[in-house]
């Protein structure tokens, strides 16, 4: 595309690497969705992550997406998010410092059963298995390792784009 150029990231986390390639924008057409504030596709995504790196990395991504984000650092910040707002999409790491992402996806699921949940995991463990076994929590899950267009383009999929 005109006007555009590969930008390639890759951040350094206790669990692995997260590597991000995707296109971005000239500065003048980043500029108009930069904020996130564009009502015709702005949603508001919960993510929750220990690692600022992971949790700044995200809020980039998703407020050049058009979105309105919440960052939180673990599970007793992120219900004291779900008490005061209603996400349309909640992504949350599996390994919390507080807890683990289950415990939290669970009471996610109590209070908003229609919002899709993403588990993103550094562990090693085969996620279409996770997929799988937790289906009935997670709508899906994804290693931390995927390129960060995979994880947008899940997102997309999930909050019907």
């Amino acid at each position: 595309f005109a006007g555009t150029e590969a930008v390639s990231r890759e951040i350094a986390c206790p669990e692995g690497r997260l590597r991000a390639a995707r296109l971005s924008s000239s500065p003048q057409v980043a500029g108009t969705i930069e904020s996130g504030t564009n009502p015709v596709v702005s949603k508001l995504i919960l993510h929750v992550d220990d690692e600022p790196q992971i949790r700044d990395l995200f809020r980039e991504a998703l407020l050049d997406e058009g979105h309105r984000v919440t960052s939180v650092a673990n599970a007793s910040e992120a219900l004291k998010a779900l008490a005061s707002e209603t996400p349309d999409l909640v992504i949350s790491d599996f390994h919390l410092a507080d807890s683990d992402g289950l415990g939290l996806i669970r009471a996610v699921k109590a209070k908003l059963p229609a919002t899709p949940v993403v588990l993103l995991t550094g562990a090693l463990i085969d996620t279409r298995v996770a997929d799988m076994a937790m289906g009935d929590l997670i709508d899906s899950c994804l290693s931390k390792t995927s390129p960060l267009d995979l994880i947008l383009a899940e997102i997309a999929r999930l909050l019907g784009k």
